[in-house]
């Protein structure tokens, strides 16, 4: 889930309404059909990176049941935005920062969650020389202008 919050820009709410239906990692794709805006329904493009980190995730590749939710809880069902950050990005945080402490390294910054996230996902592209309207694709907004307003500071 974090790879696909980091590699694919998505928000809390899509990741947890993502069914394995929607990604289709040998088009090299994922499909949003959920999304908070008429923008935000779309079509991400799937890296080579995120693509071996799903095809290690069970039951996924090769699909098992269409339906059934991507990173579903141990109940089955979908993940909110509090689930995700508490459930799963804090504990990876704080291994994260255990092995950084390890290192002799400094911890990650204060306040990573879902969003700043799928910042890191915008600055990826940017970083690539993917041009505004691409990235505003990518990212399910509106309007280039609003991308860049937001993800250029």
């Amino acid at each position: 889930m974090i790879g696909t919050l980091i590699f694919a820009g998505l928000r809390s709410g899509e990741v947890g309404a993502l069914l394995r239906r929607d990604v289709d990692l040998s088009a090299g794709r994922i499909l949003i059909r959920q999304s908070k805006t008429a923008a935000g329904s779309r079509e991400v493009t799937v890296s080579p990176i995120l693509s071996s980190l799903l095809k290690r995730k069970p039951g996924l590749y090769p699909c098992r049941s269409p339906q059934e939710l991507v990173f579903a809880t141990r109940t089955g069902r979908p993940r909110d935005k509090d689930n995700i950050r508490g459930r799963i990005l804090l504990p990876v945080v704080a291994r994260a920062n255990k092995l950084l402490e390890r290192e002799g390294r400094p911890p990650l910054p204060l306040g990573v969650s879902p969003h700043k996230l799928r910042h890191t996902f915008a600055s990826i592209l940017v970083a690539c020389g993917e041009d505004p309207v691409s990235v505003m694709y990518q990212l399910g907004h509106a309007s280039p202008e609003f991308t860049l307003r937001t993800y250029a500071t």
